[in-house]
């Protein structure tokens, strides 16, 4: 039997966030695409440098990105990290 792994996309709320992360769900992803409403804002980007994931992982979704922003998003992910 398979363990099934859950993962919520389209975070954009740091509360839920904070939630889904205490629910220890696997993945929480988050949406770098300026014209989708569920866009990462600004400030949710700069809290998201003092989350502790624990165990979720984050997954990042881009559309046609410049490699500078991919690289600079994925700076708050870097070590030291307990999910490395």
């Amino acid at each position: 039997m398979s363990v099934q792994k859950i993962k919520i996309c389209g975070i954009s709320n740091l509360l839920i966030l904070e939630e889904l992360i205490a629910l220890e769900v696997n993945y929480v992803g988050f949406i770098f695409f300026a014209k989708s409403p569920r866009n990462v804002s600004m400030n949710l980007l700069e809290s998201l440098k003092k989350i502790d994931f624990k165990s979720t992982r984050p997954v990042c979704v881009f559309v046609n990105p410049e490699e500078e922003e991919v690289y600079k998003i994925c700076l708050l992910y870097t070590s030291p990290s307990p999910r490395d």
